[in-house]
């Protein structure tokens, strides 16, 4: 009590002469713009990173778990001990991993427990042994800094505003009040601000450039000039880092004119529209940025639910970053080690790949294919930056680029520079997004715009510049489709049921151990992987494909995976189905086979069926179906001299036919050269057969020309452009 007495006289004191220092000290902060390009262009051109709500208490009021919960906290021996068992290095691995670009973690909050070290701090609450302090000896938020150095991942520091009102004897320590009538400690009072900005800022200039943006909480409570000192204050290690203030849940544009980036915290279903990368309104050009929960509440245990799929996940950062915002996705950890749960670890991968921020599987089409049209003025630039080495450029309205394709999903590959401009995206006919494309550093080869979750078929998508600036098309890639174990198109016999050990994609897995158990799958592509478990317990399984003969896959292991590849069939070849197979999954043994998903390879390129319109025949060629053809049609011509001719732009072309004992020859012509002399006689009869290709054409416009040369039989079924 003595003690309460003296540090209440001592703020009384020094109160006034604390605010006039702090008004001296701290003025009112410049937005952290940086020249050449906003400071928030790591944030645009990042997408998206990972939040850790890491408190001693489990996290916040509101959970069900918890402190808040159990009435028991943890002590200081026990909170150090979980600060120093901390596994930095896997952390960093597994951000890594999972293409995250930042990682923003509490430093603590209302409890008064702190995973970093503060003198400051412990001048204004100084330990007794009543009140161990509750300040980590660890400099964990340092240690996680220096680990992500040369990463290409940034450090983020959440912090509150809010005094530690849990803890009285430090609220009152700090100038608060426990009973403060603004229910958070007494942050109103000016004695407690201007302690609480001495301490926010030591931590700053401890960890100096370590720190890259600070996301500041209780944002709400109307304190102007506190918040704008707490601002300058976050900034005093480092000029240049960006900062948000929280101004309450599911709130989403800036309360200060000094923010570089929305708060944005989300926990509702109901997501705002995201239709530009700033937010203008209150004269600034604050970063569109969001905050949203991952496992059902912010800080929970890794067993938590997932509080959505890792398809919505990528939705959802999809629908920001279209648009050129950025989010954070608050995730569950292990109290143990400070691990991400492996359940959000298997969401993260889904939002990294859908940005472009890991390799997904998929089709790239350059530039120059043929699938892809431009009108308007589109010029080529050369450079290493670029994905093939080349790429095209508008720089006026009113152009366009369409690119057509089969699969359930596309990225534009393009570029960001200070000279881009804006480009109006639409899928299938309809507006998706405005994309901004001004940002620093200038990239090529980047994923600027993704979409997913298409119905199986084909689609367009056209890139239409909106201004005299630079909108660059390096190419399209078209993804793969994944389709999980649950899906009603995967079926089941014998013992396969389903289960989640933790770690399936989109949290569901089956498995067997009864030998004779099948999984079947129909699908369209040109290739496809199974993913399954890998261990231990697991057994013995074959793979046939389109009834084919059997491959054996054997899934014992030392150690255990889950969501791994443990099958990947060769090339399919090109048949009269369009690229329809079957795989079937047969178990062998008493040993566990998991089935987790399947994830199918389009067909490469575009296919030209004999039967379109763009196909000029002369002579004898005329339309036919012996069986197999694709598409169930063929052309045929059995007189000399008749010509199949057809134009395509791309860098290759495939002609498939019919290789059999009564058919002839044909001459080749490319762009009007003869290029090769093809002999279709064969012992054997074959259909749908590539009988000749031509690679390493120049990219651009061509002609393919077939001269038959006898009277046996030349047939036209398809070509496949490149």
């Amino acid at each position: 009590m003595q003690l309460l007495t003296r540090l209440r006289a001592r703020a009384a004191a020094v109160c006034a002469a604390a605010l006039i220092a702090a008004a001296a000290a701290i003025a009112a902060p410049e937005p952290a713009f940086a020249v050449g390009g906003s400071a928030t262009d790591w944030m645009n051109q990042g997408k998206f990173g990972v939040g850790m709500h890491y408190l001693a208490e489990g996290c916040p009021p509101g959970c069900s778990t918890g402190s808040y919960v159990t009435g028991e906290w943890p002590s200081a021996a026990d909170w150090n001990n979980r600060v120093n068992s901390f596994d930095v290095p896997g952390l960093v691995q597994q951000l890594q991993s999972v293409g995250a670009k930042w990682f923003q973690i509490s430093v603590g909050q209302i409890s008064g427990y702190w995973a970093s070290p503060n003198s400051v701090y412990e001048g204004l609450v100084p330990p007794t042994p009543e009140h161990p302090s509750r300040l980590a000896q660890r400099e964990l938020i340092r240690d996680i800094g220096l680990a992500l150095q040369g990463t290409g991942i940034k450090l983020m520091v959440y912090v509150p505003a809010t005094a530690p009102r849990y803890d009285s004897y430090a609220t009152v320590g700090l100038g608060g009040d426990p009973k403060g009538t603004d229910g958070e400690g007494g942050t109103y009072k000016p004695e407690f601000q201007a302690n609480w900005v001495d301490v926010v800022s030591h931590w700053s200039q401890q960890w100096g450039n370590l720190v890259s943006g600070w996301w500041i909480d209780g944002g709400w409570l109307g304190h102007t000039t506190y918040f704008d000192n707490m601002i300058s204050a976050a900034r005093t290690g480092n000029a240049q880092s960006v900062v948000a203030l929280n101004p309450g849940l599911n709130k989403w544009g800036p309360n200060s004119p000094n923010a570089d980036f929305t708060a944005g915290e989300i926990d509702s279903d109901e997501w705002p529209q995201t239709t530009a990368r700033f937010d203008t309104s209150l004269g600034t050009k604050a970063q569109k940025t969001y905050f949203a929960v991952a496992q059902t509440y912010w800080g929970n245990p890794p067993d938590a639910p997932m509080a959505t799929s890792g398809d919505l996940m990528a939705w959802r950062t999809l629908g920001v970053t279209n648009a050129g915002g950025a989010i954070t996705w608050d995730v569950g950890y292990d109290r143990a080690n400070g691990h991400i749960s492996a359940s959000a670890m298997a969401s993260l991968r889904a939002v990294g790949e859908a940005v472009g921020n890991i390799p997904a599987a998929g089709i790239r089409s350059e530039e120059s294919a043929s699938t892809i049209t431009y009108s308007g003025s589109w010029g080529t630039s050369s450079g290493s930056q670029y994905s093939g080495g080349a790429a095209r450029v508008s720089s006026s309205p009113g152009g366009s680029a369409t690119f057509r394709f089969t699969g359930p999903s596309v990225k534009w590959i393009g570029a960001r520079s200070e000279a881009s401009g804006k480009a109006d995206v639409s899928v299938d006919g309809q507006f998706v997004a405005t994309v901004d494309l001004a940002s620093s550093p200038a990239t090529g080869n980047d994923v600027v715009f993704s979409r997913q979750g298409l119905a199986q078929g084909s689609h367009t998508i056209t890139v239409t510049p909106q201004s005299a600036a630079e909108v660059t098309i390096d190419g399209f890639e078209v993804g793969t489709s994944d389709v999980d174990d649950s899906n009603p198109l995967v079926t089941y016999t014998g013992s396969f049921g389903s289960y989640n050990p933790g770690g399936c994609f989109d949290n569901t897995c089956h498995n067997a151990n009864a030998s004779g158990s099948t999984a079947t799958y129909r699908f369209n592509g040109s290739r496809i992987s199974w993913h399954g478990i890998t261990g231990p317990d697991q057994g013995v399984a074959t793979v046939s494909i389109d009834g084919g003969p059997p491959t054996t896959v054997n899934l014992a292991a030392p150690t255990r995976s889950v969501n791994v590849p443990v099958y990947t069939s060769p090339e399919l070849p090109l048949d009269s189905r369009r690229g329809e197979h079957t795989i079937k999954i047969t178990t062998q043994n008493a040993g566990w086979v998991t089935v987790d998903r399947f994830v199918t390879t389009p067909l490469l390129g575009s296919i030209v069926d004999d039967a379109q319109s763009g196909i000029t025949y002369t002579g004898s060629f005329s339309g036919y179906n012996p069986g197999g053809c694709y598409a169930g049609t063929c052309h045929n011509s059995n007189s000399a001299g008749s010509t199949a001719t057809v134009s395509f732009t791309g860098k290759g072309v495939t002609w498939y036919g019919i290789k059999g004992s009564d058919q002839g020859q044909a001459d080749v012509y490319i762009d009007g050269a003869l290029d090769a002399t093809v002999n279709l006689t064969a012992p054997s009869r074959t259909v749908l057969t590539p009988v000749y290709t031509k690679t390493g054409l120049p990219p651009g416009d061509h002609t393919f020309k077939v001269v038959t040369r006898s009277g046996a039989w030349v047939t036209l079924d398809a070509l496949q452009v490149t």
